[in-house]
């Protein structure tokens, strides 16, 4: 299967192929983008043979789709090679597609993923911190105003973030997810978890009556050498089915 062929490359226009993930990262090629580049190629592999999988893939080549798209094919890849059976894009009772219906034996469980780009209109220095982060991965010297950013995560207050999680995620998502079996809502943001942030969650999840929605996945894309922020798993404890991660 070609996706980023020389065809692909032509078609491109110029802002995209300066912020293509892909495109930039055939263009440095350094260890760090070269890695990139592999683990994606692996996950393209691990989904292509699925019905539906390469709708999925072609979504890739879109720089302005490319980060929902690959965050979806990060996910399916993995749950794939835990062994489960994956339909993509099923009909749930609601006559709604969500991302994914897997299944192991008996065990079935909906799968909806959402994804959040930079909160620019609340972080206007998004882009500058970025190129720190990037800096950062790539071993490269930070000046010491820069090195006090980073053990940080972005400075924005949770609450900021976490109502656009809950308005447009955990409320939107636990829609398009099948209520007559138990579903797992992942969700990608792009700050560092807190324990601020997980009891806010752990309480909006109690208050409200999501009960097909068994846990709430929260991975989180900033992290650098020294510190890894930890990703939120939270059950919900309201739950019609309870699901038991290991």
């Amino acid at each position: 299967i070609k996706i980023f062929d020389e065809k692909w490359f032509k078609n491109l226009t110029e802002e995209s192929i300066i912020s293509h993930q892909v495109s930039k990262s055939l263009e440095r090629r350094d260890l760090l983008s070269l890695e990139f580049l592999a683990n994606l190629g692996l996950d393209i592999l691990e989904i292509k043979s699925l019905p539906k999988g390469k709708n999925l893939i072609n979504k890739l080549k879109h720089a302005e789709n490319y980060w929902g798209a690959y965050f979806e094919v990060s996910i399916i890849a993995m749950i794939k090679r835990h062994g489960y059976s994956v339909e993509l894009e099923p009909l749930t009772q609601n006559r709604r597609r969500c991302e994914a219906r897997i299944n192991k034996g008996k065990e079935i469980i909906y799968l909806e993923c959402k994804y959040f780009s930079w909160p620019s209109k609340k972080f206007p220095e998004g882009e500058r911190w970025m190129n720190i982060y990037y800096k950062n991965l790539r071993g490269e010297p930070l000046p010491e105003e820069e090195m006090k950013i980073m053990p940080n995560g972005i400075p924005i207050d949770w609450k900021d973030e976490l109502k656009d999680i809950v308005d447009k995620a955990i409320e939107t998502g636990s829609e398009q997810l099948d209520k007559n079996f138990p579903g797992i809502l992942f969700i990608e943001s792009p700050l560092a978890s807190n324990s601020k942030a997980h009891q806010h969650l752990e309480d909006f999840l109690s208050k409200n009556k999501i009960e097909h929605l068994s846990a709430l996945v929260i991975l989180n894309k900033v992290y650098n050498k020294k510190i890894r922020y930890e990703n939120i798993i939270i059950q919900n404890p309201g739950a019609s089915w309870k699901w038991k991660y290991e």
